[in-house]
């Protein structure tokens, strides 16, 4: 008799779960607007959250830069048995470096973590100071350094778990100290303990001494630290002046030229006024110290013709705007903002059909941080017969790509159908 056929036993199922992709540990949401992160550590995952804050020395390659501290916090996920510094400093990172590098793998952050089975939450970048070399003849006789400070607000960080704060102890950043298994740290209460923006507003007031020959002057600074209250003035004296309110400070104070060509750095809320005079004065404008979105402090510019705005990041914008407040009255104002993804015109961000939203939510929809803001003035034609019109020119802007736009508006409302032409220069005088 014939053999039976067997029939062919049926293929498994491939399991699906073994398939899947891992939980993630953890999740990371950012409110766009606060820039608060809330961290969410999973159920199962083992460790502790571990932050560390470092303020690493540099000496950039930039003449015109001395050098200064660089600052930074990470936050890891830390096994619990794992003893985060002494993982980092027994690990052979020259062979782990040279397999990565034998194997064409590009490593990010997070792969030096991983080495020393660590995960790494988030990185945050905050800044620096430092000192500058100025340029010779930006002031008469001043050979002096000019410190800076572009330090940032550290967001609000929330988790569900516990977080443990060190600060390193080396001026380095976390990464180099691995590399060289040199980690080391104190543990500290909080982020406050790392440093407090609300210390100090610094002056420097250039002078030179009488009677020296013209080339060889000497000079001495005297320097003065404020440590303002909200509503305070600072003035600037007859000398040169620099005057440093660090960005991250939210002291809402007004600063005013003094008789020198000034240079000024404005904090959060500050009112900066540099008119007064025909001296060429410099104000500094750079990213907002802050990971959110804070358009209603951003510092505001009284600046004259004569004077000159440095915009420091590559891919800002001055727009103008004549915004109709009705009644035959229009103000003209500047905002400078920084889009570092190219500028986004309303009709590429806000539907056709939408309602007017105001100009700080198509920043937010456009991706475009406002740095600072200034006041060209109006024109008030609510009687024809007598005009009133207190429009100025601007100052001078200076900075790497820096693009102008135009813009009319009807109240503080836009729409997608809000035009910007895009031009050379901005001015509301005919």
């Amino acid at each position: 008799m014939p053999e039976p056929e067997l029939e062919p036993e049926p293929e498994a199922e491939p399991d699906a779960a073994s398939d899947a992709e891992p939980a993630p540990l953890f999740t990371l949401q950012t409110d766009p607007v606060t820039g608060a992160t809330d961290i969410t550590v999973a159920p199962e995952a083992d460790g502790r959250l571990m932050a560390f804050f470092s303020a690493a020395e540099f000496i950039p390659g930039n003449s015109s830069v001395s050098g200064g501290e660089a600052y930074g916090l990470t936050l890891v996920l830390v096994p619990d048995d794992v003893d985060f510094e002494e993982a980092a400093n027994s690990f052979d990172w020259q062979t782990f470096l040279a397999a990565s590098s034998d194997a064409g793998i590009t490593l990010d952050r997070a792969d030096y973590f991983a080495a020393i089975g660590v995960e790494l939450v988030q990185h945050w970048d905050l800044g620096q100071q430092g000192e500058t070399n100025p340029v010779a003849g930006t002031f008469s006789g001043d050979y002096n350094q000019i410190r800076f400070d572009d330090r940032t607000l550290l967001p609000e960080i929330a988790a569900n778990r516990d977080i443990a704060w060190f600060e390193l102890t080396d001026n380095e950043e976390l990464l180099g100290l691995m590399f060289g298994n040199v980690v080391a740290s104190e543990p500290v209460t909080g982020p406050e303990a790392f440093f407090d923006f609300q210390t100090t507003v610094e002056t420097y007031a250039f002078q030179t001494a009488a009677g020296t020959p013209s080339g060889g002057e000497e000079n001495w600074e005297e320097r003065v630290f404020l440590s303002p209250n909200d509503g305070d003035m600072i003035m600037g004296s007859e000398f040169a002046d620099v005057i440093l309110h660090p960005p991250g400070d939210p002291t809402a104070v007004t600063i005013i030229g003094g008789a020198g060509e000034d240079k000024i750095f404005a904090g959060l809320n500050d009112t900066v006024i540099t008119d007064d005079d025909s001296d060429r004065d410099i104000i500094y404008v750079d990213t907002p110290a802050s990971f959110a979105q804070i358009y209603d402090e951003v510092p505001v510019i009284q600046a004259g013709h004569e004077d000159v705005i440095e915009i420091e990041p590559s891919g800002s914008l001055v727009i103008g705007y004549a915004i109709d407040r009705g009644a035959g009255v229009t103000d003209y104002l500047y905002h400078i903002v920084h889009a570092p993804d190219g500028f986004a015109a309303p009709n590429t961000v806000l539907g056709a059909g939408d309602s007017p939203v105001s100009l700080e939510a198509y920043y937010l929809a456009a991706g475009i941080q406002l740095m600072a803001v200034g006041d060209l003035g109006s024109l008030d034609q609510s009687d024809p017969t007598n005009p009133v019109d207190t429009r100025i020119a601007p100052p001078a802007f200076d900075g790497p790509s820096l693009g102008f736009q135009l813009a009319q508006l009807t109240g503080d409302t836009i729409t997608a159908a809000t035009v910007f032409t895009t031009t050379s220069a901005i001015s509301p005088v005919a």
